[in-house]
């Protein structure tokens, strides 16, 4: 899902990125019949070893923020409590997520045809193209030092940051909602326990709203991410200097539907 959002948001903007595909299914479609399941999961193996971390220090500093604000705030300011948790819990977590996103994005955007060899496109493509995650590794840091990993650190922390705060008041708000209709005010106690679905409903709903509202500082992060990619041809007029210049350029060269490509 991932890999075929990264490739609809740049499609457009990357000259001569290929094929162009209209919708998520048709993308899903055209992945899988060029490139097989590979195709689909590429970048797959960065993510997996870094998220263990970086997922770790993400719920460890929400919950520590959560805490530490409740015990300042009444429980009449729930909402400001998830949104600041949220916030500050992407802030901190950035460090390690920034690397694992730059590394993941860049090979997923890259296409690497059914039968072909990933050594054979490196050495033609030379560092635009990356044969493994290591190899991406290597490469950024020898064309680009420890910039390339933090490339569009603060565009990822405006758009990590809002999200996690939407995404946790959202849930957190929901599930407290429901949580009444399994408390018996007379008897002064839960009725039951809420089910696994409530719990993933309101997961499912707070990370559908929370995507919606971010997704154009998700876009223009991800873009800034994947810019200064060897082989990458972006019009240097058209490249973001940074969120804001970023939106503004999205917004007067694709307007709505480019700002919400990829919901």
């Amino acid at each position: 899902i991932d890999t075929i959002k990264a490739r609809l948001q740049t499609q457009t903007w990357i000259k001569g990125s290929g094929t162009v595909y209209r919708n998520f299914v048709h993308g899903l479609g055209e992945i899988w019949r060029a490139e097989g399941l590979r195709g689909l999961y590429r970048g797959f193996g960065p993510t997996v070893l870094g998220s263990i971390p970086a997922s770790c220090v993400y719920f460890t500093a929400y919950e520590l923020t959560k805490s530490e604000l409740g015990k300042h705030f009444s429980g009449d300011s729930p909402f400001f409590v998830h949104l600041a948790g949220g916030m500050i819990a992407e802030t901190v977590s950035c460090v390690l997520w920034v690397p694992i996103d730059v590394v993941k994005e860049r090979m997923q955007i890259q296409s690497l045809p059914k039968g072909s060899s990933a050594a054979e496109l490196k050495l033609a493509q030379g560092h635009g193209f990356y044969s493994g995650g290591a190899d991406a590794m290597r490469s950024i840091w020898r064309t680009e030092g420890l910039a390339g990993f933090y490339r569009g650190y603060g565009a990822t922390v405006l758009s990590f940051g809002p999200f996690s705060a939407l995404y946790f008041t959202f849930y957190e708000q929901l599930k407290r909602k429901i949580e009444r209709s399994y408390f018996d005010r007379a008897q002064e106690t839960y009725v039951s326990q809420m089910p696994t679905s409530v719990f993933l409903f309101c997961g499912a709903v707070a990370g559908a709203g929370a995507s919606f509202f971010t997704n154009p500082l998700d876009l223009v992060k991800l873009r800034m991410q994947v810019q200064r990619q060897s082989g990458r041809e972006v019009p240097s007029a058209e490249r973001y200097l940074h969120t804001g210049d970023g939106l503004v350029k999205l917004a007067r060269s694709e307007g709505m539907p480019g700002m919400l490509r990829g919901v």
